[in-house]
């Protein structure tokens, strides 16, 4: 699973996918688009948009799934809802892990349930080569040292590719091109529908 408020999706969100399907042995990478992640500011573009653009960026990608359960939910959305409701939908035998950037590794004590996420879910901290190693020691407010162990043994790295949706974003307000950050399709919907302006 890979969450995220992919506002807009762009190539980096896609390589991460690819690099962890591929070292964690993965039957598939969800991407899950948040309606209004406790730890970020409000999506720019609205929650249907977003979605649109997942599935635009992963279609004919036998390897990738979207799953819009956290789009129907009351705000905010917490992980460890969208971990057991994903649990009981596909059975307690399937086993889940959870993606995320070592940016977002600073935020994980204040994860809502923390303790008992990690009990739910492999998380996976998936660091971009050359940025040196993440920092684990801040998750000993929040977990024993076992869990930090769990997280620690399923870090992974992946190519260092520097793009952010912010950035994006920025361009597009500019009148800058877009192109070679996300996907075409994705280009051209955001294009269409004059996003992000």
């Amino acid at each position: 699973m890979l969450g995220g408020t992919f506002d807009p999706i762009h190539l980096g969100h896609l390589l991460l996918a690819v690099h962890s399907y591929e070292k964690l042995s993965l039957e598939r990478v969800m991407f899950i688009p948040a309606r209004l992640p406790p730890h970020k500011a409000k999506p720019v573009a609205q929650a249907a948009e977003r979605l649109e653009m997942i599935r635009l960026a992963v279609s004919g990608d036998s390897r990738f799934l979207v799953c819009e359960c956290e789009l129907s939910r009351p705000e905010p959305s917490y992980t460890i809802d969208t971990v057991r409701q994903l649990q009981s939908s596909l059975g307690a035998q399937t086993k889940l892990f959870w993606l995320i950037g070592s940016d977002i590794l600073a935020d994980l004590p204040s994860w809502h349930e923390m303790a008992q996420l990690v009990e739910l879910v492999d998380i996976v901290v998936v660091s971009r080569a050359g940025q040196g190693p993440a920092n684990f020691s801040i998750l000993q407010t929040v977990l024993n040292r076992s869990q930090i162990k769990r997280i620690t043994d399923q870090a992974i790295e992946v190519p260092l590719i520097e793009i952010a949706s912010t950035e994006i974003r920025r361009r597009i307000a500019l009148g800058q091109s877009i192109r070679y950050f996300v996907p075409e399709t994705v280009n051209k919907y955001i294009s269409d529908r004059g996003l992000y302006r």
